[in-house]
């Protein structure tokens, strides 16, 4: 998955994954996404932030286990869509 990326592009996914991991465990859970889109759109009344979180964990959770793995992170941070 990441053998299209250079080093660098690599290291700042890991970097930009960490800071959303915020209990450092290995994986991003729905209340740290929250907390990331709470930063990003609080002040935006047009953004649910749980149907948000909600609809980033249907298109990127991909073995359905509750947390997004940095392999999934890295297939939603480089998807074209």
């Amino acid at each position: 998955m990441t053998m299209n990326l250079t080093p660098e592009q690599i290291e700042d996914l890991k970097k930009g994954f960490a800071e959303v991991d915020k209990d450092g465990n290995g994986t991003i859970d729905k209340k740290e996404l929250a907390e990331l889109f709470q930063k990003m759109f609080g002040d935006d009344d047009d953004i649910d932030i749980e149907a948000s979180v909600e609809a980033a964990f249907e298109g990127c959770d991909v073995d359905n286990d509750g947390s997004i793995s940095f392999e999934e992170y890295v297939k939603l941070a480089t998807s074209d869509s």
